[in-house]
């Protein structure tokens, strides 16, 4: 007996016609929907109703599948806390029940992870993401975590970013963008037996179109329709609709007037350092208070030394948004070095290191704020040591934390995109007083350089959306070409003087010396290779 498929999101009008489709190729089919299915069950389906925050419902109806097919979720541009409950949270309940019942997984991306590139653009799959909104990046952040499921148990995935998924096409951006049902259902039908990694772009055969270079031919998969058989369609009258890949959804809620608003940089105004009473945010405290930056402090737990001159604290939750604002109030910066800091289950990180990051954002959007947001290599930790990166390279997280990173450093590059709130993520190496380890030759960062570039990210005129790695002058770099010329920042110490004492400091662990991210790459690693 042929096993059957889990299909979230099945209520869906997507997932309707789908689900016909597989009923027809003859594949027995478990449904599941927060809503009541509309229609009558195809032949060999059973549909249980319940929400993708149940993991439990998920992992028992995954059980003995050969896929889950995952189209559940929000589809549209909503509030942050809606989108995070349904789309983030739904994923990885998703995928951790594919990874229990050890199935494949195919995702339904979104063409809204890149749709703040601009209109007419030759894009491949494997572009830089670009989200139009919270909608956007939550479907960039589930590629991310559908990627690092891959990496860490070898379990077969596809993931489809779809265009516009309609019976026709409405309008005239839907003539490049246009996915035919047909055409999904035939893909979807190729990616079952696909074996390894995937990346598609869910489109027809249309004329003009903006999106090439995917892994189609791998699975087999060649559209039929197009929309070359549908008369001119007229244009969007929105322009910034027209000006951008996402259409609607990146001109919901762009004000590009609020670039043009003048920054107040002024010194007398103080900076934010949330994450106080962290290692870093210690010293950070003390050292950009010597040099004369008033600073308003925060953290979950009690601060553990004597305020420095000028400083006061407050201890608060990052998860508590109105706290989180009055603390940035009048602030010209906000230095985010708060949050989990380590890897740890998803649940435990998601609310500081995601929901925590919207309300710094939303924060240094109404004051106008700069951001420092402390990224982390655990964002790309997944690369091989043999690899040398620049800043534009992909993102490859290593985990849970580095998920959050990522998500971290997409989060910057909207608010910048949208409202004009400017970052400088900084991809944070090794920070300590001393490199520890052979791979700390590498990735350490002094203390005194951290400072120095805290310093100058609040000195800068202007920074835009930059990206720097957070490293010293290290030998043997891995990492090349950033951003730190927009804040004229550059190290000044590096691991030279502890190479004969630590080059042969290495662990006996061949995922944790293969991969950038060491050790964090070891754990819940369950690969074959």
């Amino acid at each position: 007996m042929t096993e059957p498929v889990l299909l979230t999101g099945a209520s869906g009008q997507i997932c309707v016609g789908l689900a016909r489709a597989m009923a027809e190729a003859g594949i027995p089919l478990r449904l599941t929907d927060r809503v009541p299915f509309p229609d009558p069950l195809p032949p060999g389906t059973r549909f249980t109703q319940g929400e993708l925050a149940d993991p439990a419902l998920l992992r028992g109806l995954a059980q003995g599948c050969r896929a889950v097919v995952h189209l559940g979720g929000i589809s549209g541009e909503t509030g942050f806390a809606r989108i995070l409950r349904a789309n983030i949270l739904g994923a990885h309940h998703a995928l951790e029940a594919a990874r229990l019942a050890r199935c494949g997984f195919i995702y339904a991306g979104s063409n809204h992870a890149i749709g703040m590139h601009p209109a007419g653009t030759d894009l491949p799959v494997r572009c830089a993401f670009r989200p139009d909104g919270y909608y956007g990046l939550s479907k960039a952040f589930g590629e991310l975590q559908v990627q690092a499921h891959h990496r860490r148990t070898g379990l077969p995935v596809t993931s489809v970013r779809i265009g516009s998924c309609f019976p026709e096409p409405e309008d005239a951006a839907m003539r490049r963008t246009w996915l035919a049902p047909a055409d999904m259902h035939a893909l979807v039908l190729r990616a079952l037996d696909a074996t390894g990694s995937h990346h598609i772009w869910g489109v027809s055969a249309n004329p003009g179109l903006w999106w090439h270079h995917d892994d189609r031919d791998r699975i087999g998969w060649t559209p039929r329709d197009g929309t070359g058989r549908f008369p001119p369609a007229p244009p969007n009258p929105d322009p910034v609709s027209r000006k951008l890949t996402g259409g609607d959804f990146a001109a919901f809620g762009y004000h590009p007037e609020e670039k043009r608003r003048e920054r107040d940089m002024a010194k007398d105004r103080p900076v934010l350092l949330t994450g106080a009473s962290g290692a870093l945010g210690r010293m950070l405290a003390r050292e950009l208070s010597a040099a004369a930056v008033r600073l308003v402090l925060t953290d979950i737990a009690p601060f553990p030394d004597a305020l420095p001159p000028g400083s006061r604290f407050e201890q608060a939750d990052l998860e508590d948004g109105i706290a989180i604002l009055r603390l940035a109030e009048s602030c010209r910066a906000i230095l985010h070095f708060g949050g989990v800091s380590v890897e740890r289950p998803f649940e435990e990180v998601i609310g500081p290191n995601i929901r925590g990051l919207y309300h710094v954002y939303e924060a240094a959007r109404r004051e106008r704020a700069r951001v420092l947001f402390a990224s982390s290599n655990h964002a790309i930790g997944f690369h091989e040591r043999s690899e040398t990166l620049d800043i534009t390279c992909a993102l490859r997280p290593d985990g849970y934390y580095g998920l959050s990173k990522a998500y971290g450093e997409l989060m910057g590059r909207l608010y910048w995109d949208k409202h004009g709130v400017e970052s400088v993520v900084v991809r944070i190496g090794s920070c300590f007083p001393e490199p520890r380890d052979a791979r700390m030759l590498h990735t350490w960062l002094s203390y005194p350089d951290l400072a120095r570039l805290c310093l100058a990210t609040l000195a800068a005129p202007e920074v835009g959306y930059a990206r720097i790695w957070g490293v010293g002058d290290n030998p043997d770099a891995w990492w090349v070409e950033d951003d730190r010329a927009r804040i004229g920042w550059q190290p000044h110490d590096g691991t030279a003087p502890f190479r004969d004492a630590l080059a042969g400091k290495t662990s006996d662990d061949a995922v944790a010396e293969r991969f950038q991210g060491g050790a964090f790459c070891s754990m819940g690693y369950s690969r074959g290779d």
